[in-house]
């Protein structure tokens, strides 16, 4: 939707100016607007040339346009990327493998053997579902073993 108004009143001290709408009688909050020896421009276009020493003495050479959309979007994905960030779109999805090994017997040391191929962040739960501390070893790519001061079983999450 496009608005054509003129340039109502304006502020030479706090460089603004409102615009009048005569269709609807509206004015606009203050704009900013640059001031010029001979014109005053909003967003570059000149709106008011004058001659005297104050902005009274002028005339109108132009409408404002004020362009709008007609909807507002309201969803990221109505967006434009006009600035060349990275969207989420472009974030290439890793699938992260997770293994988890279920202690069922006791044991104050746990060896684990998993086929991940990486060292892996490890969790440890207790069987009452409380997070458990212990020395991680990592023996291989492939194995890891868990060090405890006293012996329970739970589980332990690799990712």
């Amino acid at each position: 939707m496009t608005k054509k108004g003129i340039v109502s009143t304006t502020d030479n001290e706090n460089r603004k100016a409102r615009v009048l709408f005569p269709e609807s009688n509206s004015i606009t909050p203050e704009l900013p607007i640059a001031l010029h020896i001979s014109e005053v421009k909003v967003n570059d276009t000149v709106l008011v040339e004058f001659w005297g020493s104050s902005l009274a003495e002028g005339i109108i050479t132009e409408n404002l346009s004020l362009t709008t959309p007609e909807s507002i979007p309201t969803k990221l994905s109505q967006l434009e990327n006009d600035a060349g960030f990275i969207t989420a779109d472009q974030v290439p999805q890793i699938a992260v493998s997770t293994y988890i090994h279920q202690q069922i017997s006791p044991a104050q040391v746990w060896i684990i053997s998993h086929n991940l191929g990486r060292f892996p962040a490890v969790t440890i739960v207790d069987s009452a579902g409380s997070i458990v501390l212990g020395d991680i070893e990592y023996i291989s790519v492939q194995r890891v073993q868990i060090s405890f001061t006293a012996a329970f079983a739970g589980k332990a999450y690799l990712n």
